[in-house]
């Protein structure tokens, strides 16, 4: 009995914390931040292993991950939807996730539905009528494009020449088939990637102007090991596919945001198959 006992404390349960690294939590956050575009995703960024013991009890082998939820678009005027969520690791190696209200922008990103309607011309009226306005636009290009054009794509029609107009870039096509079971079957976001500022401490980079969000889409895949498929099922993901999605480093769409006369000219662009208007702030900030 005592050796039984001995044994128990000693397992460091299903989500065990590694040698140096954390790397149960460091897949949970991650695909739940690519899973969940409509909202920033953010946590402490803390995946040592000894922080990972800390949130382990002695008896209770299950874990808690935290992560704050902001929404974006017209719904970060709800107060209601920011806050703290938790995703608990079972010991019988379940993973509960918690509920997380869709928004507007998840609508447009899931269903074609919501934008088909929308010309990128009546956008652009819209646009002409108000250019002060700093609007959010959900930016759909007509087939994936490479990491380059991109690039120069979003600089080129951005007042500072900068990326940081793309609130969020999208790797995989819109309309994807999930790749999860059951209720998970009914996931068609893209995945995508908003920048990260714990994704960019782990990089040595901390603060930096010139980073991208395929740098670090790409350096959050590297970290990933076979284990992690587990987790990532949980998602509706896998890691194949994830290295397949970086490797090739394609951009299906983004998120935009800037004063209406920085975005007019770039509706014009042949790339460009839809556009939605998903926030709209007339103060310009």
């Amino acid at each position: 009995m005592v050796i039984a006992g001995t044994a128990w404390l000693l397992w460091p349960g299903p989500w065990g914390c590694g040698s140096g690294f954390d790397r149960d939590k460091f897949a949970l956050v991650g695909a739940a931040k690519i899973t969940n575009t409509a909202y920033h995703v953010r946590e402490s960024g803390d995946y040592s292993a000894s922080s990972c013991r800390a949130s382990l009890g002695s008896l209770d082998k299950s874990r808690k991950v935290r992560v704050r939820l902001q929404p974006k678009g017209y719904d970060a005027r709800k107060s209601s939807l920011y806050g703290n969520v938790e995703y608990e690791l079972r010991l019988d190696g379940s993973i509960v996730s918690p509920r997380i209200e869709r928004t507007y922008l998840s609508s447009v990103i899931s269903n074609p539905a919501t934008y088909g309607e929308t010309s990128a011309k009546a956008v652009q009226a819209t646009l002409e009528a108000q250019p002060a306005t700093t609007y959010e636009l959900v930016v759909g290009f007509r087939k994936g494009i490479p990491w380059g054009d991109y690039a120069e794509f979003v600089k080129g029609n951005a007042a500072d020449g900068k990326l940081n107009a793309a609130d969020v870039v999208f790797f995989s096509p819109f309309k994807a088939p999930s790749r999860g079971a059951g209720l998970l079957r009914s996931r068609v976001e893209p995945i995508g990637w908003d920048w990260s500022p714990e994704i960019r401490r782990l990089m040595g980079r901390a603060g930096d102007p010139d980073g991208n969000q395929l740098e670090e889409f790409r350096y959050w895949v590297s970290r990933l090991d076979r284990d992690a498929d587990l987790m990532l099922r949980h998602f509706g993901l896998s890691l194949a596919d994830l290295r397949q999605r970086a490797n090739q480093g394609l951009v299906y769409g983004y998120v935009d945001v800037a004063s209406g006369k920085d975005q007019i000219e770039m509706l014009n662009s042949p790339m460009i198959a839809w556009v939605r208007i998903v926030n709209a702030d007339p103060s310009g900030k």
